[in-house]
């Protein structure tokens, strides 16, 4: 989708323009969003299991077949069947392959668990490969694998990425330093150059890896927690990271794209209410009063959830938020609690957030309640003398006793202080220090069980706390793996928002889109290039100082700020709906970028453009997708209203977009005629 000069203006080199609608086996036409009519694909094991492993020397291939075998399937809802495939050694090694299939996608999501049930220590087990499997080229033709940067602090956060591979091309993917989605996702899309392919999905919250090599026609993938090496002791219990795959017959990229996001809303996010999430305004307030609260509902910026972040526990001199690991709250800087606000909140309908921090321990100058009582729950990969307030510990979440702790002491904050959702964050790298305590014959153990004890703590607080949502949070959007986000939202997709830097915020935003649909962002500007650069699915305001001290040092323009809440009200619906890029992905400040969200099923949609601030460009042609070629659709322009009617297909094969002032964001809003 290249975007080029034609002259007198941009030109979209699109190809074809994607199409809604899908053929099944007997002729019928039918919308994408009519996917419980695509029957999904049965006995995805027939040619065998998916994983691989070698245990005491021999291969999986070889042991399983000679393995005692049971199954056990159950029905989890009226489209989500559950079926677990236990194979059992002789020595009382036992391997789960745990898996999911849906009525209404084409997808199968599994775990892999491997059991010591005798009472000794089992042979070594190697080499786990959460998945082992061969995808065809198709054609003789090259593959293209789509995958992207992830939430890093960087301009080129989510940066769509594209490896093509021919004959004997081989590539390798894995996270930096233990958390899971720091410079690739772990998300993956396969596509073959005739339209079909796969997504493939990684779940793990620490160290993964993937390597792919092209061979005869053939791409040969292999992936899993990237070192996984030892005997198991009696009663031990390690499993593999959660994997999704979805294959599609036709399409290409995007339409397997927006097929996954409603498999997301469907399948993989955590319902509220019994209902998939729905897209949402937040408030992070430094002002910790329930007066403050009433100030900005007066003001029209009423959020749907009020959020306090980091720094309300003892040890943060000058409200120096590091220091973690005494997890109760600073009365003497909040004498009244958090739960005065919180109530507050909850009369004017909203939902309250805090922040937790529990596996990095930063002791700090004063007490520190997990340092001083209890070191042995804490993994360090420095020298025992350096200095304590240097330090970055690490909390074992391998260990039960710990994990008990800080469930029992975060459970009893979130009844006190009537918390919504549990706000987490992780901001360390934790391989060096799970590394620390490994062994020549043990290795990745450690990270292997503080994983599972990780979402141990998670997975009890929700059933202690029925309806609390989970924020996954790690230095912005370093751990959003597949796994995490079955648990999880992302409300802050990644630390790059406090920049001012708009154009990336944009490309953020275009390159999250794929595998996030709701993901968030502050918003640090007033004016409407600044803030409409910040809209997204989860949105969240920074405007409780009088003062805009992260961006422009000067006080807020409140009544902007108010037509921001108001514009991000009127659109964001359709941030739920199928996406649509328009141009290509850019940080450039001589580039346009724009996107279209189709949303099918309220006839309706919207496209935002974006012309940055050095481009030459006045007008831009862009073709919509997604629509009705048959229907009329109203055009109006958040800023300068209608712009008339236009048939569906005019509209997909072109319209021309002129913008005169730079920068500028324009939003397009369409709808169906009746």
């Amino acid at each position: 989708m290249k975007v080029t000069d034609s002259g007198d203006g941009y030109s979209s080199d699109q190809g074809d323009i994607v199409d809604p609608y899908v053929t099944l086996e007997n002729g019928e036409r039918i919308c994408i969003s009519d996917l419980k009519k695509i029957a999904a694909p049965k006995n995805y094991f027939d040619g065998g299991v998916p994983f691989s492993f070698v245990y005491g020397g021999k291969s999986s291939a070889d042991l399983l077949p000679r393995w005692k075998k049971t199954e056990e399937t159950k029905k989890l809802s009226a489209d989500v069947t559950e079926t677990t495939l236990t194979y059992a050694a002789p020595d009382g090694f036992m391997v789960e392959c745990v898996y999911r299939t849906f009525a209404d996608f084409p997808a199968i999501e599994w775990i892999v668990y491997f059991r010591n049930t005798g009472d000794r220590e089992s042979k070594v087990l190697d080499r786990v490969r959460s998945v082992d499997t061969v995808f065809y080229r198709g054609g003789g033709e090259p593959l293209n694998l789509h995958w992207d940067r992830g939430g890093i602090y960087s301009p080129n956060c989510f940066e769509p990425m594209i490896d093509t591979f021919g004959d004997y091309d081989t590539k390798h993917y894995e996270p930096y330093g233990g958390r899971g989605t720091f410079n690739v996702s772990g998300n993956f899309n396969f596509e073959r150059g005739d339209g079909s392919g796969a997504i493939l999905c990684v779940g793990w919250p620490g160290q993964w890896a993937m390597d792919c090599e092209a061979r005869e026609g053939k791409i040969i993938v292999t992936a899993g927690q990237k070192d996984l090496r030892g005997a198991l002791n009696a009663g031990e219990v390690v499993r593999t990271p959660k994997m999704l795959y979805m294959p599609y017959e036709e399409g290409g990229f995007i339409r397997a794209q927006n097929l996954y996001r409603r498999f997301w809303f469907a399948h993989v996010t955590p319902k509220v209410d019994g209902q998939p999430p729905k897209p949402c305004f937040n408030m992070c307030c430094d002002d910790k009063t329930p007066e403050a609260v009433d100030r900005m509902v007066k003001l029209g910026m009423k959020p749907d959830y009020w959020w306090f972040d980091a720094g309300w526990y003892p040890d943060c001199p000058g409200g120096d938020w590091i220091f973690t690991g005494t997890w109760e709250l600073d009365t003497e800087r909040y004498p009244d609690t958090f739960k005065k606000t919180f109530e507050r909140v909850h009369e004017y309908g909203i939902k309250s957030m805090l922040w937790f921090e529990p596996e990095r321990i930063h002791p700090g100058e004063k007490r520190n309640e997990l340092y001083e009582e209890h070191r042995d729950w804490l993994i360090s990969d420095a020298h025992p003398d350096y200095d304590r307030k240097h330090i970055n510990y690490l909390l074992n979440m391998g260990n039960d006793d710990a994990v008990d702790f800080i469930i029992d002491r975060f459970d009893s904050i979130i009844k006190d202080q009537v918390i919504d959702v549990y706000r987490e964050d992780f901001n360390t790298n934790p391989l060096p220090n799970w590394q620390a305590l490994d062994t020549e014959s043990r290795r990745g153990f450690v990270e292997n069980h503080h994983i599972q004890g990780h979402f141990r703590l998670w997975d009890t607080l929700v059933e202690r706390n029925p309806g609390l949502q989970i924020d996954s949070c790690a230095s912005g959007g370093l751990r959003d793996d597949y796994d995490t986000m079955t648990r999880a939202i992302p409300w802050l997709r990644t630390d790059y928002e406090i920049n001012n830097h708009h154009a990336a915020h944009q490309a953020s935003f275009y390159g999250s889109a794929f595998w996030w649909p709701i993901a968030g962002i502050g918003i640090y500007s007033d004016d409407p290039y600044g803030y409409r650069s910040c809209f997204a699915g989860a949105a969240t305001g920074v405007w409780t100082f009088p003062t805009n001290y992260n961006v422009t040092k000067r006080r807020w323009n409140y009544r902007n700020l108010a037509e921001c809440v108001r514009e991000l009200r009127l659109i964001q619906e359709c941030y739920a709906g199928d996406f649509y890029p328009l141009t290509d992905w850019s940080v450039s400040e001589k580039e346009w970028m724009a996107w279209q969200f189709d949303y099918p099923e309220k006839d309706k949609g919207l496209v935002q453009i974006f012309r940055r601030e050095q481009s030459p460009y006045v007008t831009a042609d862009f073709a919509l997708s997604g629509l009705d070629k048959n229907a009329s659709y109203k055009l109006a322009d958040l800023d300068d209203g209608e712009m008339g009617t236009f048939k569906g297909s005019e509209l997909m094969k072109g319209i021309t977009f002129t913008v005169e002032e730079k920068p500028a964001a324009k939003i397009i809003l369409y709808a169906k005629v009746k």
